[in-house]
């Protein structure tokens, strides 16, 4: 049994991408998707009465939504058509060439910081809630100065909140209990009440 130093040079064997790497783009877009669905039908129980002339409150929220599964269905589509390239891409590169790796478990953050802040909008009020939910968000996507982020999120949510409730008339959450005492005494500030 002889060994030449040719024996090294064999080429290595094409790594396989795994259906996460070829569909994991999809899989977040479909999971956007979803989630615009089901807010999109608890949107639809809210019971209210309008007033003539006057849009009611699941107005926005529900154009928004639509939004949402409308650009979350493309995205989803056109990530299901990159998959083979992606997976062709991946079987060809290596760990050096990929460049920056993706971090999944902040784009999972992500979306439970966007969960948490729909379901706790009604708690906190949509001030707190919105305050909290800009600033962590920036946080999470790698911007690395608190008092910058703590500054826009406060500008950001009065922006919204006199958007909303000033111009769209747009009836936001106040929250419960003593959330709801807040965000009443900031709408005191911002001249609303």
């Amino acid at each position: 049994m002889s060994w030449t130093p040719t024996d090294l040079s064999s080429p290595m064997p094409a790594r396989e991408a795994t259906w996460l790497q070829k569909y994991g783009p999809a899989l977040w877009a479909g999971a956007v998707l979803l989630g615009g669905i089901y807010y999109y039908y608890l949107s639809t129980q809210i019971a209210f009465s309008t007033r003539p002339g006057r849009l009611g409150p699941s107005f926005w929220p529900q154009a928004i939504l639509i939004a949402l599964i409308v650009t979350a269905a493309i995205d989803c589509l056109a990530e299901i058509r990159k998959a083979p390239a992606r997976a062709a891409a991946y079987a060809t590169s290596t760990e050096s060439e990929s460049g920056v790796k993706r971090v999944w478990w902040l784009m999972a953050l992500g979306l439970v910081a966007v969960l948490a802040y729909v379901n706790l909008a009604t708690i906190l009020g949509f001030s707190l809630a919105n305050l909290l939910f800009m600033f962590a968000f920036m946080m999470l996507g790698g911007f690395k100065r608190p008092i910058v982020s703590l500054v826009v999120s406060v500008l950001g949510t009065v922006t919204l909140i006199l958007l909303f409730v000033r111009i769209v008339y747009v009836s936001l959450p106040l929250g419960v209990g003593p959330f709801e005492n807040l965000t009443l005494w900031i709408y005191y500030l911002l001249g609303i009440i």
